[in-house]
């Protein structure tokens, strides 16, 4: 049972992290193709889906429609030049950029903002995106609320009841995002950054 539990568990922390604010939308200022202004050394500027939501993931998770809000901007974004070893999820990414602005377009959670130009790690980062070498993004999460498909056994259940028990695909009914990491598997395929000189008006 208690591997069958922590299997779940780590499906969940896969998800999200800890911490507390909301913001909802655009700001009232922002231009879509113009990332907020702050003071910055050498940057470049990016945009992407950050997630999206009602769409079953490529790992049997879904975000619910209008389950996402998001901390205070700006936020970081983060880049995972390998594969964690003996870790899970985004473990050893490194510090690349910064998200500037998020808004919500129909399913789709947007980002834009700026590679740190000024690093070696987030020079890497935009070299890969510009030859497309590194184009997936997944979002990181706290205050992360789910449900599952299939419920749980009772608690007093036979415990062949909960070796067997399927939880099915995890549903995410609410979280928060903190962040966003560079990844060359991205659990959503629609969730890709793209540069902004490079992107769709």
């Amino acid at each position: 049972v208690r591997a069958k539990l922590a299997s779940v568990a780590a499906r969940v922390v896969a998800v999200g992290g800890g911490g507390t604010f909301v913001r909802q939308g655009a700001p009232a200022n922002f231009t879509a193709g113009q990332p907020a202004s702050f003071d910055t050394g050498p940057s470049a500027a990016w945009r992407g889906v950050l997630a999206v939501e009602g769409v079953p993931t490529g790992d049997g998770r879904l975000i619910e429609d209008g389950a996402l809000t998001w901390r205070e901007l700006p936020l970081p974004v983060m880049a995972m030049f390998e594969n964690p070893v003996g870790g899970m999820g985004h473990d050893g990414a490194e510090l690349v950029g910064r998200i500037d602005n998020i808004w919500r377009d129909g399913s789709n959670i947007w980002g834009e903002g700026v590679f740190d130009l000024g690093s070696a790690v987030g020079t890497e980062a935009h070299r890969l995106v510009a030859d497309k070498m590194l184009r997936g993004l997944s979002v990181d999460l706290d205050m992360v609320e789910v449900d599952f498909e299939n419920p749980e056994p009772p608690l007093d259940a036979p415990l062949e009841d909960w070796l067997n028990w399927d939880p099915g695909m995890m549903i995410v009914t609410a979280g928060r995002a903190m962040g966003v990491t560079l990844t060359p598997f991205p659990a959503i395929p629609e969730a890709t950054i793209t540069l902004l000189d490079e992107a769709p008006a």
